[in-house]
C-alpha cells in the first residue's frame, strides 16, 4: 500500500522519492515523540505495541490520504 502510495505522491506532485522520504521522517518522528509523550503521562505502556504501531501508521496515513 505505502509503495503504490508513494508512487502517486511522486507523481502527483512532482516530488523525488528524496522529498517525501522528508516528509515521512518528519511524520514518524512526531508519531514517536507523541508515543514517548503517553508513556511518560502513563497513558500508554511499552507492552501496547499494537497502539503504538496505530500511531505510527496514522500518521503516515495522514502523509498519504490525498492520493490513494
Amino acid at each position: 500500500m505505502a509503495w503504490r502510495a508513494l508512487h502517486c505522491v511522486c507523481e502527483h506532485d512532482g516530488l523525488s522519492n528524496n522529498d517525501l522520504a522528508h516528509k515521512l521522517s518528519i511524520s514518524n518522528r512526531a508519531a514517536a515523540g507523541l508515543v514517548r509523550s503517553l508513556r511518560k503521562k502513563g497513558m500508554l505502556k511499552k507492552s501496547d505495541e499494537s497502539k503504538t504501531l496505530a500511531i505510527t501508521q496514522a500518521a503516515d496515513r495522514h502523509i498519504f490520504q490525498d492520493y490513494e
